[in-house]
């Protein structure tokens, strides 16, 4: 697993096309799915004993809790 910061998760997701794909999108997006801070909010509503292995999978969760709120 590779330790990114949470800028580079949210980059990642608008440079690779497959990220946002498996995410659900049908179009590519050239925007930040969500602000890097909210990573760290999201982070925190989850807990600490969750967030092992989701660092990858962040943006996509956060768009799927942005759309159920």
């Amino acid at each position: 697993m590779d330790y990114l910061s949470d800028e580079s998760i949210v980059s990642k997701w608008v440079e690779n096309p497959y990220y946002q794909y498996f995410s659900g999108e049908t179009h590519f997006q050239w925007t930040m799915p969500c602000d890097p801070s909210d990573l760290v909010h999201f982070r925190n509503r989850i807990g600490s004993g969750r967030q092992l292995n989701q660092s990858s999978h962040m943006p996509n969760m956060i768009i799927a809790w942005q759309g159920t709120s």
